[in-house]
């Protein structure tokens, strides 16, 4: 049954949960004197030489709505994995869970505040309706499934007696340590946007 168990774990965790990833990119393409809007402010924009690019230089499905969602949102989680750290460091002093004895409730919070942050910053540029409202829960969201991500990676390792997940990158605790945060936001982040946003908009306008 272990053996079973871990097979199917397997299946879920490194194929069918990154594979949200894939549909969040493909949501609505957009034209390229549409994409930098979505992470420049209009001032800095101004100074820029945009108009000099050639469209033509670009495929027609090279930027979407969903691959500028996808890129803040890994901005957020590696936000949340600095702040964490940080945070840890500097305030850190209840043990947040046994299964990862160094991580404390006090670098969760902060983790959690960088995400926001980092996503109201987002929000505001990708024009999310409500973006106080939508950018706060979709950072915290990141924050907290990121989390997750990490602490199962941590159960998986401790289940199976190893101390890293592989050596290709020394020092890191495996590749899959370096992976493991974005595993489980990929779902949550396409349904966000997929089906939340719109209702969040209609509220918003209605």
């Amino acid at each position: 049954m272990n053996d079973v168990s871990t097979t199917f774990m397997g299946i879920w965790y490194l194929g069918y949960m990154p594979s949200f990833w894939v549909r969040l990119r493909v949501l609505d393409q957009l034209p390229l004197s549409q994409v930098l809007p979505l992470f420049l402010p209009a001032a800095l924009l101004a100074k820029l030489p945009v108009a000099a690019i050639d469209p033509s230089m670009m495929g027609p499905d090279l930027f979407s709505k969903g691959a500028i969602v996808q890129w803040w949102t890994m901005i957020s989680i590696v936000a949340a994995d600095i702040c964490a750290y940080f945070g840890g460091k500097r305030w850190g002093r209840t043990k947040l869970i046994s299964v990862s004895p160094n991580k404390t409730l006090e670098g969760f919070v902060a983790g959690v505040a960088g995400s926001v942050a980092m996503m109201l910053v987002g929000a505001t540029l990708m024009r999310w309706p409500l973006p106080l409202v939508s950018g706060a829960l979709y950072g915290a969201m990141c924050a907290v499934m990121g989390l997750i991500g990490d602490l199962t990676v941590s159960l998986m390792k401790r289940s199976s007696g190893v101390k890293d997940t592989g050596d290709l990158l020394p020092g890191h605790g495996g590749l899959l340590d370096r992976i493991d945060s974005f595993l489980l936001v990929s779902a949550p982040a396409y349904f966000f946007v997929r089906y939340f946003l719109p209702v969040l908009s209609g509220l918003a306008h209605g």
